[in-house]
This record gives C-alpha cells, sequence and structure tokens, in this order.
C-alpha cells in the first residue's frame, strides 16, 4: 500500500530542485515538441530488519537525496519528473551514511522503469536493486500482459523459496518452479478472470503459500505483481503491484421470469459480454456468487430453438442491458416480469458486504406481478400485526436493499397493502445474528394453490430457521 505522509512535499520539491540541474536539457523552443521523460516505479521491497519500522532508509539519485524515512512496503509510482539520462541510485540505511545498495540506471524517453530494493541482507539474498524495464508493445486482441516477479526471501536457500504460480480453476502450473529474483517477464494470457494461488514447488499446487483472491486481466492492459515478504508475522507473504490490478465483481443472478405457460417453458441460456455462462435456465433458478467480469457488463437472456427441418439452433436476445459493475462489489441481478402485461425486465441491486456493528444486513425484493398495475401489487412487510417501517407499500417491481436490522428471532408476514397486517404469505420464523448478511424475494404471480407459478418469497442466502436456533441452543446446551 502506497503510503501518504509529509515527506511526499519535500520529494516532490527536491525532485524538482533536482530536475533544474538540467535546465539545458529541459529548456527548448516553444516551436519544438518535447519528448516525454522517463516514468520511473520505486518500492522498497527489502525485510532486512528485525520489524519494518527498521527498514527505513533514503534513497539518493546522483548524490542527492530525494526519498526519505522510506520503509519495506512503500512504493512511489508514474514519478515523470527527471529528463532521459544516467542516473546513480544509491539506497542508505536512516541516518547513516554507508550505502546498502546502489545501481546505474540508464533511462530513455518515453520508457517506464520499475526499481525495486530487495533482499534480507543475507548471503545467498544480498540487498541489491532490481531494475525492470516495461514491456512498450501492446498486447495481441484480447489478450493483457502480465508480469509476475517473486522477491519474497522467505526461506534460507534460493532453491527453497521455489514457488509454483497455480490456477486454481484448472488446479494447472501457470509459471512452474519460480525462485526468488526472479520475473516471469511480460507474458501474454487471454483476457479474463483467473483464480491464482502460489504453492511451494513440487507439490502440484497442493501446499499453498499464498491463495490469492480472483484478479481479472483486461484486454489490452499490462499489469505487474510481485510476491515479497518472508511468510512471518512481522513480514507475511503479500502480493503488491505497482501498475495496479483490477478485480472482478461478484453477482447472484437468478431467473424468476414466468413467462411461458410452464416452467420448462422458460428455459433460456444467459450470456455475459457474449459468452454463455449459463444453459437451459428455468424459471426459479438462480446461482448465488458468481465471479463476473467488471466495468461495462452486457447481460443477455436468449432462448434457443432448434429448427425442425435443419436442425440448427438459433438464439433470439428476449432481454439485455448493459450494468456498470465496480471491481470487489457484489450485486443481486435477476431476470423478472413477462406475465401479466408486464414485460420481461431485470431488477439489479448493488449489495453491502459489511452490517454495521450489532446488527444484519437484509434486502427484500418484490418481484412478483401478481396484478396487472403495480398499485395493486402493493404489499406491506409486518411483525407482530404491525407494518416494518420501510417496508410499506412496495409494489412490483422493486428491491429494498441493505436494511440494517437487529440481531433477533423474525416472524415476518407478507399482506396487501392497507389491510392491517392480514397475511398473504406467513413466513417462516427465522433468526438474525450480528453481522448476517440475508435476503429475501416474492416471486410468481399466481395466487391460486396449485399454479405453475405462485407467489413464494425464495431466499438466494438463506435463513436460519427458527428450527435451526433451537437445534443450535441444545448443542449449546449439552457442550455446556
Amino acid at each position: 500500500m502506497q503510503r501518504t505522509r509529509p515527506i511526499v512535499v519535500a520529494l516532490l520539491l527536491a525532485f524538482v530542485m533536482f530536475a533544474g540541474m538540467y535546465t539545458g536539457a529541459l529548456a527548448q523552443d516553444e516551436a519544438d515538441s518535447p519528448s516525454a521523460n522517463p516514468i520511473v516505479n520505486i518500492a522498497h521491497f527489502a525485510p532486512f530488519a528485525a520489524n519494518p519500522d527498521d527498514t527505513s532508509v533514503t534513497i539518493s539519485v546522483n548524490g542527492a537525496d530525494v526519498f526519505t524515512e522510506v520503509v519495506f512496503g512503500d512504493t512511489f509510482v508514474k514519478l515523470s519528473v527527471l529528463p532521459a539520462d544516467v542516473y546513480t541510485v544509491e539506497v542508505r540505511p536512516t541516518g547513516t551514511v554507508t550505502v546498502a545498495m546502489s545501481g546505474v540506471f540508464t533511462l530513455e524517453e518515453d520508457t517506464e522503469y520499475t526499481i525495486l530494493a530487495i533482499g534480507d541482507g543475507s548471503a545467498n539474498m544480498p540487498l541489491e536493486l532490481k531494475g525492470i524495464v516495461k514491456d512498450a508493445a501492446p498486447p495481441a486482441t484480447g489478450n493483457a500482459k502480465v508480469l509476475i516477479g517473486h522477491y519474497a526471501p522467505f526461506a534460507a536457500t534460493i532453491p527453497a523459496t521455489a514457488v509454483d504460480i497455480c490456477n486454481d480453476a484448472t488446479n494447472s502450473i501457470v509459471f512452474p518452479g519460480v525462485p526468488y529474483g526472479v520475473n516471469s517477464g511480460y507474458q501474454s494470457l487471454p483476457a479474463g478472470i483467473y483464480d491464482l494461488s502460489i504453492a511451494l514447488a513440487g507439490t502440484n499446487c497442493a501446499q499453498k503459500a499464498l491463495d490469492l483472491p480472483p484478479l481479472q486481466f483486461t484486454a489490452g492492459e499490462v499489469y505487474d505483481a510481485f510476491a515479497i515478504g518472508k511468510n512471518s508475522a512481522v513480514f507475511p507473504l503479500d502480493v503488491v503491484s505497482l501498475s495496479g490490478l483490477d478485480f472482478p465483481a461478484m453477482a447472484t443472478i437468478g431467473h424468476f421470469a414466468p413467462f411461458a405457460e410452464t416452467v420448462a417453458g422458460t428455459a433460456v441460456d444467459i450470456r455475459v459480454n457474449g459468452q454463455v455462462a449459463f444453459t437451459n435456465v428455468v424459471y426459479g433458478q438462480y446461482v448465488a456468487d458468481v465471479v463476473v467480469p467488471s466495468g461495462d457488463v452486457l447481460v443477455e437472456i436468449v432462448t434457443p430453438s432448434v429448427s425442425a427441418a435443419s436442425g440448427e439452433v438459433s438464439n433470439a436476445v428476449i432481454l439485455s442491458n448493459t450494468f456498470p459493475l465496480a471491481q470487489t462489489s457484489k450485486y443481486v441481478l435477476f431476470a423478472i416480469g413477462g406475465a401479466n402485461g408486464y414485460p420481461a425486465a431485470f431488477a439489479a441491486r448493488e449489495i453491502s458486504q459489511t452490517a454495521p456493528a450489532g446488527q444484519a444486513l437484509a434486502t427484500i425484493g418484490h418481484l412478483a406481478p401478481f396484478a396487472s398495475l403495480p398499485a395493486l401489487t402493493a404489499v406491506d412487510i409486518c411483525m407482530d400485526g404491525e407494518p416494518i417501517t420501510g417496508l410499506t407499500n412496495l409494489q412490483y417491481p422493486n428491491i429494498v436493499a441493505n436494511i440494517a436490522l437487529p440481531a433477533g428471532v423474525y416472524e415476518l408476514v407478507i399482506a396487501q397493502h392497507n389491510t392491517n397486517c392480514t397475511p398473504v404469505i406467513t413466513l417462516a420464523p427465522f433468526r438474525l445474528k450480528d453481522g448476517d448478511i440475508v435476503n429475501a424475494f416474492a416471486i410468481g404471480y399466481q395466487l391460486t394453490s396449485g399454479a405453475t407459478f405462485p407467489v413464494e418469497v425464495i431466499s438466494t442466502t438463506g435463513l436460519r430457521t427458527a428450527y435451526e436456533l433451537f437445534l443450535s441452543l441444545i448443542a449449546r446446551g449439552v457442550a455446556e
């Protein structure tokens, strides 16, 4: 994580002052078109002391102190102050004149460089500066470029630090046997979502040292990722990126559109960004917590049909929309409608992933088009014979997301609006605990018993029933 400290202002002033030494190189006629300065990224990845505070160093460029009190994990990115030239970079422990690491770097115009301080100071992994030049060639169409570096001195010898970079989705090795001090170079990979982990070499990805969150490699982008740390409490193993990494979003996707005469007749395929993600999905089915791309995501609901004459499959898009999904955020995304005169549509909301302290979060949705006018679908959510504040006059289609509720046992009923909470649907008692994040959605459109698409309540998160609470209390009593 990049730290924000008062020295940043001093750093910028020092850079400006230092750049002033090169006024001859910078002074140009107004009619000239100056080339872009080199771009430089700097990172301190050298865990050479007993704790991060004691790794504090000063970084000088051509004898001028530029960065001070820099500790393990600090990064400075996209610096573009100095002109192209040859520079000597030296690193000294704070308060000393002893140079612990140094290097000479030739920086050229329109080029990006990364300078890493690495090593733990041991004989096998000494302190040194590592330079990396960014690959300027754009990735091939549909691909991203990724550089992965191993700068985590977590063992006594270099061979003992060897790791495999694994793809957990396929249980396969992407980069085998990478030892400390080595990077992969910029490798071209198909754009997409990758579930990666770092495992000890030779364990067939079974012995993981670090399991990474899903990463999104976007077409046309160039990324870097560096393993750092000593796999200890003080210097835990971590992955840091100076380019920045993209992360996917997560969505619960459901088909709640009763648009046909039978459930089988509602079968559809779901496409995400033009690729088929789910096939033969029928009314009432959902998939919880699917990792999906972030950014502007095209979701299409498709009804496939087979020609009796030719046997060819044709697809008709009955519903499509582009959703802006934020990185690491969580959503519900449902196909609804198609009955009682309502067109097929999407219902979507962002769901908070953290409940307030001492409370639970609930999302309640009215996705049941059981009357031909929205006002006639209005319902109240009631408890103990009283409507719950904020959950009255809910009309199709509406989702009330992220309602903070105290922990406790809830016995809710759904009643038509302004009927003194006379139950239409009575939910089984359920319990909310501190930190729970749950949902419940009314779906269907037929109020008669035995109907094909009855009005009912489902939960894609599950609700802890009172019976489960009873069992947990018995178990607790037995344990005590």
